[in-house]
């Protein structure tokens, strides 16, 4: 992975929303990179922690006549003349007939630590929508979460500097804001060599990383996403990396708490 350096943006604030109960993990100068399967994990729960397709990337692989007959619903590892697509699942097939399809839908699940934020400076009215709702930007009802009465307003500038400072040269962070659309690519298959490539690969996993349905747009996010100097994911299971820095609580701006009166 060749993610060089970290995204720069002209976005130079960030908000945390959080639970009054987890104040004390700011205080304490602990912090937290979430993963994707984690976030999954949440569907059912609220809807703003309910994306089931975290981490989800769909590759439509159009001109596929030389598949054949049968194509199973689970491949380790799919190869067309001579490129292969690791650890994908057939999600579903172009064409009238499964059997001999003109393409095929593959889907891939990457798994990554990420630490989640609004995109700033902090506004009333946005943690307001982020504790009772809005309305998206494809025009569905964005469920919010109700005891998130806690914000945090960060310098993001700052809090990316610190945490370099904090980590050392073993560990980098890619940041960008959150991208509402579609997580999916179309190729041909004349198209594969340049698809799994390790550029190719890169794409897929900043798309799979920094896209979601539209449905969340109301929460404006901007993402961090944390890995090795050497271009490595940290792991590939469910457990966040948690760590504290007494540095990086000084990029906090200040913390508020909204009042009841929000909270309707």
């Amino acid at each position: 992975m060749d993610f060089n350096v970290t995204k720069r943006t002209k976005i130079r604030k960030v908000v945390k929303y959080f639970r009054q109960k987890d104040e004390k993990y700011f205080r304490n100068r602990e912090f937290k990179f979430g993963t994707l399967v984690e976030y999954r994990s949440y569907e059912g729960e609220s809807q703003r922690l309910s994306d089931g397709e975290e981490g989800l990337f769909l590759r439509v692989v159009e001109a596929l006549p030389t598949l054949g007959l049968h194509v199973p619903t689970r491949i380790p590892d799919i190869s067309y003349n001579g490129h292969t697509l690791s650890g994908n699942t057939v999600a579903g097939y172009i064409g009238d007939d499964p059997h001999r399809p003109r393409g095929v839908v593959f889907e891939r699940k990457h798994n990554a630590h990420v630490m989640c934020f609004s995109i700033g400076p902090y506004s009333k009215l946005h943690h307001k929508k982020m504790m009772n709702g809005g309305v998206s930007v494809d025009g569905s009802d964005y469920i919010g979460d109700h005891s998130l009465n806690m914000a945090a307003e960060i310098d993001l500038d700052k809090f990316i500097a610190l945490l370099g400072n904090s980590f050392g040269r073993d560990k980098r962070v890619l940041g960008s804001p959150v991208e509402y659309g579609e997580r999916r690519v179309k190729v041909q298959a004349s198209e594969l060599q340049l698809e799994t490539s390790p550029k190719g690969k890169d794409d897929e996993l900043k798309k799979a990383v920094f896209t979601k349905h539209p449905r969340f747009s109301v929460e404006e996010e901007y993402r961090l996403l944390l890995y090795n100097s050497d271009g490595t994911l940290i792991c590939n299971d469910q457990q966040p990396y948690c760590f504290k820095s007494r540095r990086l609580y000084k990029s906090i701006l200040r913390i508020m708490k909204a009042r009841p009166s929000d909270n309707d």
